[in-house]
Order: C-alpha cells, then sequence, then structure tokens
C-alpha cells in the first residue's frame, strides 16, 4: 500500500529573519594590522579548530581580506 504524502506536499516550512545577535568584529581591523603574522602561534591558534582545519568567517568574524590572509 502506498503512503499517503499529499497532506504534506502543500505546505512549506515559515523562514524565521529575526536578528541573531550582534556581528562579530574582525580583531584585525578593530586593531589596524597591516599584515597577519604568520609566526604567532597563539594569535593563529584562534582561528583553528581542534582538528587542525581554519575555521570559516562567520565563526571567527574576520573580514574577507584577513580570512584570505589566516
Amino acid at each position: 500500500m502506498a503512503r499517503n504524502n499529499d497532506r504534506d506536499r502543500g505546505k512549506r516550512a515559515v523562514k524565521d529573519n529575526r536578528p541573531r545577535g550582534k556581528k562579530k568584529v574582525c580583531i584585525f581591523c578593530k586593531e589596524h594590522a597591516v599584515w597577519v603574522d604568520y609566526k604567532d602561534v597563539n594569535l593563529l591558534r584562534r582561528f583553528m579548530s581542534d582538528r587542525g582545519k581554519i575555521r570559516a568567517r562567520r565563526v571567527t568574524g574576520n573580514c574577507a581580506q584577513h580570512q584570505r590572509d589566516v
């Protein structure tokens, strides 16, 4: 016997457009850094996961230019 999924076919989930909170600010822009010091391990550790991967921009709050430098 086939399932009757016709009841759910026309309904869509309502999208939630609430603001999610305060946007993170790029720490390099805030400190007016000219370049990212790739030898500063403690600084770069903030932008890496525990598995050694670079975290995304939306997670770290970096701007596009500084995320590329990281």
